[in-house]
């Protein structure tokens, strides 16, 4: 979990470590897959195909959970642009 104990300022973020984030691309990818049209459902399905190792490093670290959705979000986006794995 991001959120750290709450102070009188709110809360405190921790940096997501790269396993972290190698656990939860599918998840990730599955709330794209709740919220984009049915006709990208596929870009969806292409980007879970890839293996999460291939596209952070090991010394990868997002600022917060944002972050990193936003991240998957790019790939998403990147896809649709320019496909890639047609």
């Amino acid at each position: 979990m991001l959120l750290t104990k709450h102070s009188k300022f709110g809360y405190n973020f921790k940096k997501m470590d790269p396993i972290e984030f190698l656990n939860n691309y599918v998840s990730y990818l599955d709330e794209i897959a709740c919220v984009v049209k049915p006709e990208y459902q596929s870009i969806i399905e292409e980007l879970k195909l890839i293996d999460p190792f291939d596209i952070v490093e090991p010394e990868t670290w997002f600022n917060t959970l944002t972050d990193a959705r936003g991240f998957v979000w790019n790939l998403f986006f990147k896809e649709i642009k320019f496909p890639q794995h047609k």
